[in-house]
């Protein structure tokens, strides 16, 4: 089985499957002058960058707040 990294390009086929959301959704968060997804661009392909797609989700995390007993 091949070592993951952090500087690793995925396809966004990988991205989504990473994800867990569609190519579209991939899409949409790469498309306008400010992508929410940070990507490297090859020609017309998109390229993501494993350690992007891994502060892409801490960033987006939603830290519940524990309430005393």
């Amino acid at each position: 089985m091949r070592r993951q990294t952090d500087d690793e390009l995925l396809t966004k086929r990988e991205t989504a499957a990473e994800l867990k959301v569609s190519r579209r959704t991939i899409d949409y968060w790469t498309a306008g002058p400010t992508p929410r997804l940070p990507y490297v661009k090859f020609g017309n392909e998109k390229r993501f960058v494993r350690g992007d797609l891994r502060r892409f989700i801490e960033k987006h995390k939603v830290h519940v707040r524990q309430e005393a007993a």
